[in-house]
């Protein structure tokens, strides 16, 4: 974190789409958000925070833990195994979770 507010970087996305999230667990994804959210406030960088998955109970869970951190705002891409084919498949899968 002091490295990249040094390089004036001031937002980060967690669990975003470097590909890492899709290979965490759910405990593994909020452990990683709760560390960038013990020094983000300190260096001032805000955090955007990925929490979609394949499932609509886990993207909720993390949702959730996102909000009780304190996030500046939350993501959700569409679920990589059940292709999304129509606006109204992509809204019912995110309605849930918002």
């Amino acid at each position: 974190a002091a490295h990249l507010a040094s390089q004036n970087v001031f937002h980060i996305f967690v669990n975003g789409t470097t590909g890492e999230s899709v290979s965490l667990s759910v405990k593994e994804r909020k452990q990683m958000l709760e560390a960038w959210m013990a020094v983000a406030p300190k260096y001032r960088i805000q955090v955007l925070v990925n929490i979609g998955t394949n499932n609509i109970p886990d993207s909720k869970e993390l949702a959730v833990h996102a909000s009780a951190l304190g996030v500046d705002a939350i993501s959700a891409m569409a679920p990589s195994f059940f292709k999304v084919t129509t606006m109204q498949s992509l809204v019912s899968y995110l309605a849930p979770i918002a």
